[in-house]
């Protein structure tokens, strides 16, 4: 089947995608990216299923024209953790980037190191959950541990992102939170839109759309944190804290945590 390779913003509203059946280029370059996680079994065919899957899982592609490397892998990484935390629950999750960058993070992601990505499902009749996902694979935004509460600009964008979603869930009907709901729709709705054709028969993901439509009317939002960072990073040691109203849990980005959420989404079908 045909795989993702590149997929770009073009303009405000613009987006290029190009499919390719054979990744064996792009993997010959991104097999140095790999290895920074630990990956050991660097065989061609191994790796090339290693793309492929995240490929089909990244919304990224292999390849881009602006972003390094490094951040297509962490991206790519991050939405196996998003799709793994949802498990069967009918959701989706969209990277944070170009327009919805400056506007979510208040930067742009160009400077950013590693990627991320906000996730959303169905968690009750009238509740939605929300994850703020952060992933780096080398260099990662920074964290200061020194204090009582963790400090740093990673802090500081993913409050940013919980308190944005805290806004938009607020029964108002005024600039901010109208603002803070319209954001949210313009990231997300185009991830729904596309799990709705993918799977025609499977209603959970009209539904979900509807939902995030009346958040903030009758629908209650409940948001929580994941981020995968380098494992000398002191956010490692954190293991979690609540940042911006949410709890944020903290991973080590290694060999064994990165096997194990291809697995695990891999039994999720």
């Amino acid at each position: 089947g045909s795989n993702l390779l590149l997929f770009e913003e073009v303009g405000e509203a613009g987006k290029v995608a190009v499919l390719t059946e054979s990744v064996v280029s792009a993997t010959r370059d991104l097999q140095p990216t790999f290895e920074l996680i630990g990956v050991q079994d660097v065989r061609p065919t191994s790796l090339e299923m290693l793309a492929r899957q995240l490929a089909q899982y990244g919304h990224q592609g292999l390849l881009s024209l602006r972003r390094s490397n490094k951040q297509l892998v962490a991206a790519s990484t991050l939405a196996l953790q998003l799709r793994a935390l949802r498990g069967m629950r009918a959701g989706v999750s969209a990277p944070i980037t170009g327009a919805s960058a400056s506007t979510l993070l208040g930067l742009s992601d160009d400077g950013i190191p590693g990627a991320f990505a906000l996730a959303v499902w169905r968690d009750a009749m009238d509740e939605l959950g929300f994850c703020v996902g952060y992933a780096a694979l080398d260099e990662a935004l920074e964290l200061d541990t020194s204090a009582s509460r963790p400090t740093g600009e990673l802090v500081d964008r993913m409050r940013r992102l919980g308190e944005l979603i805290g806004l938009a869930a607020q029964r108002e009907d005024s600039l901010g939170p109208n603002t803070a709901r319209e954001a949210l729709r313009w990231l997300l709705m185009p991830a729904i839109a596309e799990a709705r054709a993918t799977d025609l028969h499977n209603l959970a993901f009209a539904d979900l759309g509807d939902m995030l439509n009346q958040l903030g009317d009758s629908v209650r939002a409940r948001v929580e944190g994941v981020c995968l960072l380098p494992a000398r990073h002191p956010g490692v040691g954190l293991q979690r804290a609540t940042i911006g109203g949410a709890e944020v849990v903290f991973h080590a980005l290694d060999e064994r945590r990165f096997e194990e959420l291809r697995f695990e989404v891999q039994s999720l079908g």
